[in-house]
């Protein structure tokens, strides 16, 4: 991580790195998080696509505000539907 890093940022050469992140990483098709209601009374987010810190504290926000009777910032989320999934045709030379 820290030679990337460099390479945007080379004033940070002389910073110590105290925590790093590492593992896997998913991304929705339309990079877009996934807001849903499940069943009655039940709230639900994923979906992140590597930007977790972010949408993660936004959705915990909207969450929070429905569950205290105030929706319609989560609602418009949950509105937000990924782009439908799109198959590749199967042929002899793939692209």
């Amino acid at each position: 991580m820290r030679k990337p890093l460099l390479e945007v940022y080379p004033l940070l050469a002389d910073v110590k790195l105290t925590h790093a992140w590492g593992g896997t990483l998913a991304i929705t098709r339309s990079r877009m998080p996934c807001f849903t209601r499940p069943a009655p009374n039940c709230l639900s987010a994923s979906g992140y696509s590597g930007h977790g810190l972010a949408l993660a504290t936004l959705a915990g926000k909207l969450m929070a505000k429905a569950v205290a009777g105030q929706a319609e910032g989560f609602d418009v989320m949950a509105k937000m539907l990924p782009p439908p999934f799109r198959a590749a045709r199967c042929c002899a030379n793939p692209c």
